[in-house]
């Protein structure tokens, strides 16, 4: 049942997802109650934290082959469910963080708080972060809230653009509403909230389009190797390694579409160009995925 279940939590249809992660509960109440602080040394928890829409999955499948793992399908989101979406207090953040268990994998998309980083520190946990080129990032998440999660609250706004350039834009710019108060600023100060993971010493920063190239090998041995000098975890490194590679298959996610590098050459229109560049043209030079803006 438990297999079953932990196979649930990465399934491609959201509501099994969802389902098996609220039946595994009772499994993860049950080894919390058993687990001691002095486990975490040797099987610490991992943290797969990401800015949203930017392979978070194509990470949980590859760090499922590390040794030792436990998946309860637990997400650790700074902003609360997206039928409300509404930021959580840093004191109802920690007490998640908190609840972590040694050997459980944790998905996150979690703001940067000192006090998180202390945290998770304190916790002995392994923290991954994955980004992507936010140009590709605003494509999904437009098609992501337009056509496929009905049930987000900014579904509404983003079904009521005519046509994906205007969504894409919407996803760029964000939404500035007095009255209802969203919380979905611009791309940038979207990104600015995480944007101090990636200078974390205790922080693994992982670009996605190096798990989708010729880079992939490389950076899963990295992945792999961050993991083993934490874990203190003797285990055959080479052999995680090639069945973290074949674990690899991003069409299994719910929320997959195409996970392709630069889509967004074919998909921006003028206006989304020129209004990306106004807006966060600083942010994928910072990111290192332009040089300069004299790009048309």
């Amino acid at each position: 049942m438990n297999l079953m279940l932990n196979n649930g939590v990465n399934s491609k249809n959201s509501f099994i997802l969802k389902g098996s992660g609220f039946l595994l509960r009772v499994p993860r109440f049950i080894d919390r109650l058993s687990s001691y602080s002095n486990c975490a040394k040797n099987v610490p928890p991992v943290l797969i934290n990401s800015f949203p829409k930017s392979g978070t999955h194509l990470l949980t499948q590859i760090v499922s082959a590390l040794p030792d793992r436990r998946d309860y399908g637990n997400l650790i989101a700074s902003m609360t469910s997206s039928f409300l979406f509404r930021e959580r207090s840093v004191e109802n953040t920690l007490k998640k963080i908190r609840s972590i268990i040694p050997g459980e994998t944790v998905r996150g998309h979690l703001f940067y708080n000192f006090n998180y980083d202390e945290e998770l520190t304190s916790r002995k946990a392994v923290h991954y972060f994955i980004f992507r080129d936010p140009r590709d990032v605003v494509i999904s998440e437009a098609h992501y809230l337009r056509d496929i999660n009905r049930w987000h609250r900014l579904h509404r706004n983003f079904c009521q653009t005519n046509g994906l350039d205007e969504a894409i834009s919407l996803s760029i710019q964000g939404i500035q509403d007095n009255i209802i108060k969203y919380d979905y600023p611009n791309v940038k100060k979207r990104f600015e909230r995480y944007f101090e993971w990636l200078k974390s010493e205790n922080v693994f920063s992982i670009r996605f389009e190096d798990l989708i190239s010729d880079k992939r090998k490389d950076t899963v041995r990295r992945i792999v190797d961050f993991y083993a000098e934490r874990s203190c975890l003797d285990f055959n490194r080479d052999a995680t390694v090639r069945l973290a590679i074949d674990n690899i298959q991003p069409e299994k996610s719910h929320t997959y579409r195409k996970g392709e590098i630069g889509g967004w050459h074919e998909q921006f229109s003028s206006i989304n160009k020129a209004l990306f560049k106004d807006i966060a043209g600083d942010l994928i030079i910072e990111l290192g995925y332009e040089t300069s803006l004299s790009r048309k």
